[in-house]
């Protein structure tokens, strides 16, 4: 079923007293919009959803009526300085492994970054991560970047309590205090979404 991961989200959210309609919400990566953006698009205030390639735009209009739709680089999108401090539910359904023209991207390492940039004082922020990456062996540039992120040699698997306690300790170093967070599997292989309910210090 298509966007059940992030339904099981907005479930776990509104049983925390989230109004999610009360929120402005930014979809980093939005591709089409017809897979993750599309369970939570009708249950937020506003929507913005960025992408990269122009194929995409009329299927977002026609997936995500309503929402701001905003052709271009997500990560120079965050720079304008009309984003800023704007959102206050950020989605990075981030690409695996690393992407971009020069591959000077990988998962949501740089894209999370941004956060401090695009947060208002109170945010949701929810990001895939990759807790047991396939075909790792012949992906060097892969590894060499995990390894870099995570300050651990041997990324081929990362425990959920390694990971939740990595990220609580990344927000905080951006001046962020976590009110709550929790994990979301989206398969039972290698992928789960972490959500992080966040207030600026």
């Amino acid at each position: 079923m298509r966007g059940k991961a992030m339904k099981r989200i907005c479930f776990e959210l509104e049983s925390r007293s989230i109004n999610l309609g009360n929120m402005s919400a930014l979809e980093f990566f939005a591709r089409k919009g017809d897979w993750q953006t599309i369970a939570y698009a009708n249950k937020v205030k506003t929507l913005e959803a960025w992408e990269i390639n122009p194929e995409f735009k009329l299927s977002l209009m026609k997936n995500l009526p309503g929402a701001t739709v905003r052709i271009g680089d997500s990560f120079e999108l965050a720079r304008d300085p009309s984003a800023k401090e704007m959102f206050d539910m950020i989605v990075f359904d981030n690409p695996q492994g690393t992407f971009g023209k020069n591959e000077q991207y990988c998962e949501h390492f740089e894209a999370i970054e941004t956060v401090s940039a695009l947060a208002k004082k109170q945010a949701i922020v929810i990001f895939n991560v990759n807790y047991r990456p396939f075909n790792f062996n012949n992906l060097l540039l892969w590894q060499k970047r995990r390894t870099q992120f995570y300050k651990k040699k041997d990324t081929g698997y990362l425990s959920i309590d390694f990971l939740l306690s990595f990220y609580e300790d990344y927000f905080s170093r951006k001046d962020f205090r976590k009110e709550f967070c929790f994990v979301v599997n989206r398969n039972e292989e290698y992928l789960s979404y972490l959500v992080y309910s966040l207030i600026r210090i």
